[in-house]
């Protein structure tokens, strides 16, 4: 608590520096300091982690508790991003009982981003991350379910790295999830999603290696149930990060000290196969409904109403511009993503973007998950470790491939990074291979440096990344006879849990700094509550002024239209809104203009211009 305070006044990458550095001069003149009390804490995990179902019911609860504990400085989230209204529309639509609802006869002025009008109104986007929110929303409210969700994951990678680890180690490497990505990152403060897919990829990890152990029917569904959330969820991250698994779990089916089949067959296959089999009918099936056609996604079904100037992958070149009657829809369904020119060097620029954001989320400075990248030369040699790198290699490939990218679309890989990092710790090599590390890590580091100084890029956090990855081999490290080895792991381990309480402490300091809505997203909030509040129905008609960007979009809604307390809709340069006011002719009409300036109250009553 006491340091805590002092550095409570310190920004926090430099607070996060300048602590590390003390506790690590600390360990190299003191490595035995605190002797009895890391001792006692060491050997109260490896007990507490031994319990393993204990272990996985305590992290899942702590996931929720933390972070209703900090609910007051970090309160329910307002959603602002357009992905995050798409998955509510699925939320309110599955929590009615349907699986998508009939078009607006108006639809043209409820027409929006990421949402299709026809042939059904339904959002574009698969159909898991919306039954999470759903049931949140049959419990109180829709951010419920974020929370069950990632306290689901946590849980669930932690079972996953039951079967490849040790307890202790396993138990680790949840903690760095749990810290990372079950308080503050925008997993968990948005309803963006990124933890169901999570789920997934740990369900079919962890299935793998206990069917190669036990083959028990139990551990094959549960492989195939992770299939089918990730098939219901990120469809092609998930097909690329399951490729490696099925083809493991061939070759073992048929290599030659694989069980019989008489075993297998009814044990493994069958279960994988029925599991799949009811995944792929019920995608069909809900295909069908929202689309009219079982082999037609409503993604790739939105993909070719509206972006049809937009390329996806980048190999396609962009067509001719699309021409709508909103000029929003223009900007949006018109532009290269990312800065992409169709260029090799534009090709590059994105590319590189991606690397940030997957660096900023996954392998921020307080975390291990860098190990895995930094490792891939070694783990390849490794013949029980190349699935884990075969996995994020086709991944990382598969997110090159892809124009637009946020970090939630590697969500399957976050269940294999972690194990990634801690086998890769728990790889019994030679003392002096770790001085073999630092050369290599410092001559990458300058590379790296070199390469990325025109980007000013920074990547003083892979330094820290590397005393993550070497935890294992430091505990072996003496110099001079002095066990200095014990002390650093040991200030390292406790860096990487120690470092919430300061981004809490700095999110509270500095709201930016965490996952938190635009103003513009606030204020349409704010309006919409303000309107709930006063009596009868109520129609907001929104009018953009010239140059209003795509990012601030207020025209959203749920399910059923027309028995909404409010519904929002678009003024259309050109169209006639007079059928819009007919049809809500019962409701209060307002006018909400959002670029006016000054800032003022943005709700007014419609008169004729």
């Amino acid at each position: 608590m006491l340091t805590l305070v002092l550095f409570s006044k310190v920004p926090l990458p430099h607070a996060k520096s300048l602590i590390l550095a003390v506790c690590l001069i600390v360990a190299w003149n003191a490595p035995r300091f605190g002797e009895p009390f890391f001792a006692t804490i060491e050997k109260l995990g490896a007990r507490f982690a031994a319990r393993k179902r204990l272990a996985i019911i305590a992290i899942s609860v702590a996931v929720i508790l933390v972070r209703l504990s900090v609910l007051p400085w970090f309160p329910l989230p307002i959603p602002f991003a357009q992905d995050e209204f798409g998955y509510l529309l699925s939320a309110d639509t599955f929590a009615h009982g349907r699986l998508t609802n009939p078009p607006h006869p108006l639809w043209i002025f409820f027409d929006t981003f990421q949402v299709n009008q026809h042939p059904t109104y339904m959002s574009r986007y698969p159909p898991a991350q919306g039954l999470v929110l759903a049931l949140g929303q049959l419990l109180g409210h829709p951010w419920i379910g974020v929370v069950l969700s990632v306290s689901a994951m946590c849980g669930a990678i932690l079972w996953m790295l039951q079967s490849w680890l040790p307890p202790a180690w396993a138990l680790l490497g949840a903690i760095f999830v749990f810290l990372r990505i079950g308080i503050l990152s925008y997993w968990m403060n948005s309803y963006w999603g990124g933890a169901v897919a999570a789920i997934g990829g740990a369900l079919v990890m962890g299935a793998l290696s206990r069917i190669r152990d036990h083959q028990r029917p139990r551990d094959a569904v549960l492989l195939g149930l992770g299939v089918g959330i990730l098939a219901n969820s990120r469809p092609v991250e998930g097909f690329i990060f399951f490729l490696p698994v099925a083809i493991a779990l061939g070759m073992w089916l048929f290599g030659r000290h694989s069980p019989s089949w008489r075993l297998t067959l009814p044990r493994v296959v069958l279960p994988i196969c029925i599991v799949i089999i009811f995944t792929g009918a019920f995608i069909g099936y809900y295909n069908w409904r929202v689309t009219g056609n079982p082999l037609l996604p409503p993604f790739v079904l939105n993909q070719r109403t509206y972006f049809r100037g937009q390329p996806v992958f980048i190999w396609q070149k962009k067509l001719a511009p699309v021409h709508t009657l909103n000029a929003q829809f223009d900007a949006y369904y018109n532009i290269f993503p990312g800065g992409f020119d169709g260029t090799w060097h534009g090709l590059m620029f994105v590319s590189w973007k991606k690397a940030v954001k997957f660096r900023d989320f996954f392998l921020f400075m307080e975390s291990a998950l860098l190990v895995p990248l930094l490792a891939l030369p070694w783990l390849m040699r490794d013949r029980k470790m190349r699935l884990f790198a075969a996995q994020v290699i086709f991944s990382l490939l598969a997110i090159l491939t892809v124009l637009w990218f946020l970090p939630h679309y590697a969500l399957a890989v976050a269940s294999t990074l972690p194990l990634l990092s801690l086998l890769w710790l728990l790889r019994d090599r030679e003392v002096d291979f770790l001085v073999k590390q630092l050369v290599f890590f410092f001559a990458g580091l300058c590379t790296v440096v070199a390469f990325l100084e025109h980007y000013a890029a920074p990547v003083a956090a892979t330094f820290f990344v590397l005393l993550m990855q070497a935890l294992r081999h430091l505990r072996k490290w003496e110099h001079r006879g002095r066990p200095v080895g014990i002390g650093l792991s040991r200030v390292v381990a406790l860096f990487v849990i120690g470092v919430l309480p300061f981004q809490i402490v700095e999110g509270i300091r500095n709201p930016g700094a965490t996952v938190t809505a635009p103003t513009w997203s606030r204020q349409r909030a704010q309006t919409e509550a303000q309107l709930k509040a006063m009596p009868g129905e109520h129609l907001v008609i929104v009018r953009y002024a010239p140059g209003h960007g795509y990012e601030a979009e207020f025209v959203y809604n749920l399910a059923d239209i027309d028995h909404a307390k409010v519904v929002w809709a678009r003024e259309i340069p050109g169209v006639n809104v007079q059928p819009l006011l007919d049809y809500f002719r019962e409701r209060h009409i307002w006018l909400f203009e959002p670029d006016l300036s000054p800032p003022r109250l943005p709700i007014y009553p419609l008169v004729p211009d």
